[in-house]
């Protein structure tokens, strides 16, 4: 069941980097509250509201989903005790309560973004593409006439058929998932970065992103800012996640305490430029930032597919990894 788009108001800009988030990256110099945000997409840099960067109309609402705008029940929580939370992991007196309110807004912010939304509908694209063989075949086998099943079949080989798919839909998809990547973020290995340089960390549209130490690496670290002092990289838990899932029956993951150094910061905030979509927040303007933004300007999150062969098919291994040129246009 979904809803019609004219029974549910698509006239409020949601965020899906969440205001409350974004105000930590606030340069306190600024009038007004505001912080600096670099776009990609025209390679300048201004000071921005936070309630004005980062959303899109109707971003909080599915056509998918029984409950159109059930992304704002899912997020209220989260949002509600983010600030007391971060000022919990600043002065060291965080608990399993603030890691499961910070598991909760990267599982929020990791499957709402666009570029989530763009990665997902290339990448169904991409597996219906592939899947065009076995498609054919089957239409030669159900079909009664054989002309016709002949017709059908070759026009999907050929490429005389062509896949549509609502990207609308791959989000959703994403969406669902988001209660086990709370799951396996909440249970994983933690690593706390306390920031004292005169480097902040900065964040972007999409900053919750995955680093591998390696090219051969499959299961990546996930890295998240939470302010420009601190920072978190996770190894997600790869323990299966029961459903229907009992938060309540959740253990934290170990937590390990790392200072880290000019160029720690450095390596992190270029994985983010690398990865954002268009917008790069951060609380300090300065020149290494605005240089290392412009020469990642035509870099973006693309979704990797490696086929390993085993027996009759293969295995599939997916990656999200940045890359230069990568289309930033979402459907």
């Amino acid at each position: 069941m979904h809803y019609e788009r004219d029974a549910v108001s698509t006239k409020t800009s949601d965020h899906y980097v969440p205001a409350t988030y974004l105000r930590q990256f606030i340069d306190p110099r600024l009038k007004g509250g505001r912080t600096h945000v670099f776009r990609k997409r025209t390679g300048q840099c201004t000071p921005q509201l936070p309630n004005d960067i980062c959303k899109i109309r109707g971003g909080d609402l599915n056509k998918y989903f029984e409950q159109a705008d059930l992304l704002r029940d899912y997020l209220r929580p989260f949002e509600n005790t983010w600030s007391s939370t971060i000022g919990h992991m600043l002065n060291g007196q965080n608990d399993a309560d603030d890691h499961f309110f910070i598991s909760g807004m990267m599982a929020y912010i990791k499957h709402c973004c666009p570029t989530t939304k763009r990665l997902g509908g290339r990448f169904l694209e991409q597996q219906l593409e592939d899947l065009r063989p076995l498609l054919a075949r089957h239409v030669q086998q159900e079909m009664i006439g054989g002309d016709l099943a002949d017709h059908v079949a070759d026009a999907l080989l050929d490429g005389g058929i062509r896949i549509n798919v609502d990207f609308d839909f791959a989000r959703a998809l994403a969406m669902r998932s988001m209660t086990s990547t709370l799951a396996r973020i909440f249970t994983g290995s933690w690593r706390i970065l306390m920031n004292d340089t005169e480097l902040p960390f900065v964040t972007t549209d999409f900053p919750v992103c995955n680093h591998y130490w390696t090219e051969n690496d499959v299961i990546g670290t996930v890295y998240f800012p939470l302010a420009p002092q601190i920072a978190v990289t996770i190894e997600p838990s790869t323990d299966e996640v029961p459903e229907p899932l009992d938060v309540r029956r959740l253990r934290m993951g170990p937590v390990e305490y790392l200072a880290i150094q000019p160029r720690g910061v450095e390596l992190f905030n270029s994985l983010l430029i690398q990865s954002a979509e268009d917008q790069v927040i951060t609380r300090k303007q300065y020149r290494a930032f605005t240089e290392t933004c412009r020469a990642f300007s035509d870099w973006r999150m693309e979704c990797i597919m490696d086929k390993i062969p085993f027996e009759n098919g293969f295995y599939q291994v997916v990656r999200l990894r940045p890359r230069r040129n990568a289309s930033n246009k979402s459907k």
